[in-house]
C-alpha cells in the first residue's frame, strides 16, 4: 500500500529507521523451497529470505537479491519479475505492512542488472533507465553505464572524443578570489562517463551526452593551471588545460621623493588588473594618468588643513584589492601652503631621534625625516604585527620594500609579488587564506638583480570564531550494515575498518561536521536496546528517539552491498530536531557504486561519496531582511540550493580595534540559531530555536547554513 502524502519529503520514526536498517544483522532462514542444494556456492546457501517465505512482493524481492548475490541470474530475474507484479515502482523505504519498511526496494534496477549479466542488454537498459527515472541511485547509474557501453561497442556507435568548455566566465584575465567554482560543460556524441580535475573525479550522477560540472577549486596567487580530463563510455579521453589567474594583491605603490607637505605629492602605482583609484585623507581623489607598461602616475596636492593627522592613502585595483598606508612624508613645511624651496641659507639641525629641523635666519621653517638609504635592501611586514590574533580566514598582509638597487623578485609565502618595474622602494598588499586554527608563520623575501637578499617573517595566531565552532553540524556516525557475504576486498582490505575510519575520521575532519561519538564498541547494543523500549512504534508517545540517546543534530548511517564486480555504499543523514514535528527527516541520501577490488579503489569511492554528502548540505551565506517575533526572513532561497530543515546560524560582525594604530579586526559573533522552515524562489523563513547572549536579531545581520 502506498504511503499517505506528507508535508515533508520523507520522514518516519527514527527508531523504525534503525530497526529496519539493523535487520540485516539478524540471521537468515531458508525459503523452504525444495532442491535448494543446487543454489550453494562456496559453501553459502543462496535463494533464502529472513523469516518465512509468504509469497508477498517483498519476499520475492528479498529472495531475488539473495539469488543475485550468488550470481544465479535466471532465478533472480524470475523473482524480480514476480516482485514487480506486486509493486511496480522503485523507491526508498517502501512500506510492506503496518509500520514495516524496506530500506531499499528496487526491482526494476535489480531486474536490469540480472538481464545485463544474462546478455539481454537492450532489455537491461530499459529497466535500468526506468529505475533511475523513478528513484535515482548510483547502482542503477553504474550498471546503466556498463549496459550502454556494451551496446556502443557492439554497434561501433561512438565516433568522436568528448569535449569540455568553461561556462562560468572564469577565463577573464584575473579573478579576485582565492576560492572559486570552476563550472563547465562536458559533451560527447554518445555519453560522457567521467570528469576529473587534476586527477580527482568530479561526482557525476549518470552518464549522459551533456554533463554540467561544478567544482570548488582553491587558487594560489598568480597563474593556476588545471587539467580537466573527460572520458566517454568507450574509453575516448580528452584532456584540456584551464588556466585561471588569481589576483589577491593590492596595487604596488611608490612615491617620488622627497615628499614635502603642504605641496604636490606624486608617484606611481601598478597592478596586473589595472589601478582603479587612489584616495588620500578624507577620501580626496588623486589624479591618475596612464603610463608605460601598465604603470599609472598619480598626483595630488596636500593642503595645510590636511596635516592634522597621519596622511593615509588607499590605492585600489579593478578587482577591489587595496593597498593602504601613510604617505611617507620627508619634509613638513611650517610656512603654510606657500611653495617650499631648499636654499643655501638654510641649515639642518637634529632635534630628536630621526627628526631634523630646517632653520633659516634663526627660525624653524620645516621638519624633516633624518637618515636615508642604508645601502642594504630590506623587505618587512608593516601589517599585521607578529603575534597578532585573527578570527577570520582571510587576512590582509602589507609589506614595505626599500632598496638602492633594482629588485629581481619579491615574495609573500612562496608566491611572487607583481612589483612596479624599475622602482626600488614600494609598498604592496596581499590577501591570504588561513583556514586552520593555530599558529602560522608567514615569510617574505626579496632578491635584487645583484643577488642581494632580505627576509622577514611574522607569526600570527588564527583562532576559531563562534560561527566556525557552533556552525559545525554535530553528527553521530552510527556505523554501517552490510548486505554482503564477504567484508574483505580482493587485496585483503577489510571494508568495515576502512569505512569506520572514514566515517569517524576523514568525513568529520572538515569545517562542516563535528563527530560527537568516538568509535564505541557498545554502540549497536545501545541501539538494539532502543528497539526493545519501543515495542509500539505507532504510539509516538512511547517512542524513545535515538536522537535522545545521542545528542546530535544529525544521525548518519551507512549501508554496504557488495557483489564480486562492484560495491555499493549508501549514506543517509537523519535529523531529529525538526520545527513543528516529532519525527525524523532524512536530510541526506548519498550513494556511490563502482569497482572496489582494492583499498585505493574503495577510498576513491569514499572521496566521491563525501563530496556528494556535502553537496546535499549546501554551505551558503545571506542576510536577514525582516524580523517578525521568532521568525527571521532571509534572502537565501531555492536558487542557493537550500531546503527546509537545514540548520542556520545568525551572526553579526564584532569590531575589535587595531593594535598600535593597526587595522580594526572583525570577529563573527553569534546572535541566534534556527532552522529553515519555508523556502521560496526569493526568500526563506528561519524559525529561531535559541538566541545567544543579549543581542537581538536585526535586519542586515548575516545568516549561514551549518
Amino acid at each position: 500500500m502506498p504511503s499517505p502524502p506528507r508535508k515533508h519529503p520523507i520522514f518516519i520514526p527514527i527508531v523504525c529507521i534503525v530497526t529496519v536498517a539493523l535487520s540485516a544483522l539478524l540471521g537468515s532462514c531458508s525459503t523452504g523451497r525444495e532442491g535448494m542444494s543446487q543454489y550453494v556456492r562456496n559453501g553459502v546457501q543462496y535463494g533464502v529470505t529472513k523469516g518465512r517465505f509468504r509469497g508477498r512482493w517483498w519476499n520475492y524481492y528479498e529472495r531475488g537479491r539473495s539469488f543475485e548475490e550468488g550470481r544465479f541470474w535466471a532465478e533472480a530475474e524470475k523473482d524480480f519479475r514476480r516482485a514487480l507484479i506486486g509493486r511496480s515502482g522503485d523507491k526508498l523505504w517502501a512500506r510492506t505492512y503496518g509500520l514495516h519498511f524496506l530500506p531499499e526496494y528496487f526491482p526494476n534496477r535489480e531486474l536490469g542488472i540480472a538481464l545485463y549479466y544474462e546478455d539481454h542488454n537492450d532489455d537491461a537498459i530499459t529497466y535500468l533507465e526506468r529505475s533511475y527515472n523513478e528513484q535515482h541511485s548510483a547502482r542503477a547509474a553504474y550498471y546503466l553505464g556498463l549496459a550502454r557501453k556494451k551496446r556502443l561497442e557492439a554497434g561501433h556507435l561512438d565516433h568522436a572524443p568528448p569535449a569540455f568548455a568553461v561556462t562560468s566566465g572564469l577565463t577573464a584575465s584575473a579573478i579576485g578570489n582565492a576560492v572559486v567554482d570552476l563550472k563547465g560543460t562536458a559533451t560527447d556524441d554518445t555519453y560522457v562517463a567521467s570528469v576529473k580535475i587534476n586527477g580527482e573525479a568530479v561526482p557525476i550522477d549518470m552518464s549522459a551526452p551533456k554533463v554540467t560540472v561544478e567544482q570548488q577549486v582553491r587558487l594560489k596567487p598568480g597563474v593556476n593551471e588545471f587539467t580537466v580530463e573527460v572520458s566517454d563510455l568507450v574509453g575516448h579521453v580528452t584532456k584540456q588545460k584551464v588556466t585561471l589567474k588569481s589576483d589577491v594583491d593590492g596595487p604596488a605603490v611608490s612615491f617620488d621623493a622627497p615628499i614635502t607637505v603642504p605641496g604636490k605629492v606624486t608617484g606611481v602605482a601598478y597592478d596586473v588588473s589595472g589601478v582603479k583609484s587612489f584616495t588620500f585623507g578624507a577620501n580626496a581623489a588623486a589624479a591618475l594618468r596612464p603610463g608605460d607598461n601598465g604603470v599609472v602616475r598619480f598626483e595630488m596636492t596636500v593642503a595645510q588643513s590636511q596635516l592634522s593627522g597621519a596622511l593615509q592613502y588607499t590605492c585600489t585595483d579593478s578587482l577591489g584589492n587595496a593597498t593602504r598606508g601613510n604617505i611617507p612624508v620627508n619634509v613638513v613645511s611650517l610656512r603654510g601652503d606657500s611653495p617650499f624651496h631648499f636654499a643655501a641659507t638654510q641649515a639642518m639641525v637634529s632635534i630628536a631621534s630621526g627628526i631634523d629641523a630646517l632653520v633659516e635666519n634663526g627660525q624653524v621653517i620645516a621638519l624633516a625625516k633624518a637618515g636615508g638609504q642604508t645601502g642594504q635592501p630590506s623587505i618587512h611586514f608593516v601589517d599585521p604585527s607578529s603575534g597578532q590574533t585573527f578570527y577570520e580566514s582571510e587576512i590582509a598582509m602589507e609589506v614595505e620594500i626599500d632598496s638602492d638597487q633594482p629588485i629581481k623578485t619579491a615574495k609573500i609565502g612562496d608566491a611572487s609579488l607583481d612589483l612596479i618595474p624599475g622602482r626600488t622602494n614600494q609598498r604592496i598588499s596581499r590577501r591570504i587564506l588561513v583556514d586552520r586554527p593555530g599558529k602560522h608563520s608567514i615569510p617574505a623575501s626579496l632578491v635584487t638583480n645583484s643577488g642581494a637578499t632580505s627576509q622577514d617573517e611574522i607569526t600570527i595566531q588564527r583562532k576559531e570564531n563562534e560561527v566556525e565552532s557552533v556552525g559545525k553540524l554535530e553528527v553521530a556516525f552510527l556505523g554501517c550494515t552490510y548486505d554482503t557475504v564477504s567484508k574483505t576486498l580482493d587485496d585483503g582490505t577489510d571494508i568495515q575498518n576502512v569505512l569506520y575510519d572514514w566515517l569517524s575520521g576523514d568525513l568529520s575532519d572538515t569545517d562542516r561536521f563535528r563527530n560527537i561519538l568516538e568509535r564505541d564498541p557498545n554502540l549497536m547494543q545501545k541501539i538494539l536496546n532502543e528497539q526493545e523500549l519501543s515495542a509500539t512504534l505507532g504510539d509516538k508517545s512511547k517512542t524513545l528517539a535515538v536522537g535522545k540517546i545521542f545528542p546530535a543534530e544529525m544521525l548518519i548511517m551507512g549501508k554496504v552491498h557488495r557483489l564480486p564486480d562492484n560495491v555499493d555504499i549508501r549514506l543517509e543523514g537523519w535529523t531529529t530536531e525538526v520545527y513543528g514535528m516529532k519525527d525524523a527527516v532524512r536530510m541526506v541520501d548519498a550513494d556511490v557504486s563502482g569497482p572496489a577490488g582494492s583499498n585505493e579503489e574503495l577510498r576513491e569511492l569514499l572521496r566521491v561519496l563525501a563530496l556528494k554528502f556535502e553537496q546535499q548540505l549546501p554551505r551558503v551565506q545571506g542576510h536577514v531582511v525582516l524580523v517578525d517575533k521568532r521568525t527571521a526572513v532571509t534572502d537565501l532561497s531555492k536558487k542557493d540550493g537550500i531546503r527546509p530543515e537545514l540548520k542556520v546560524v545568525v551572526y553579526r560582525d564584532e569590531i575589535i580595534p587595531g593594535i598600535n594604530g593597526g587595522k580594526d579586526l572583525r570577529r563573527p559573533k553569534i546572535v541566534a540559531q534556527g532552522i529553515l522552515d519555508q523556502v521560496t524562489t526569493d526568500t526563506s523563513d528561519v524559525q529561531i530555536l535559541k538566541t545567544e547572549g543579549t543581542d537581538t536579531i536585526e535586519r542586515g545581520q548575516f545568516v549561514v547554513t551549518k
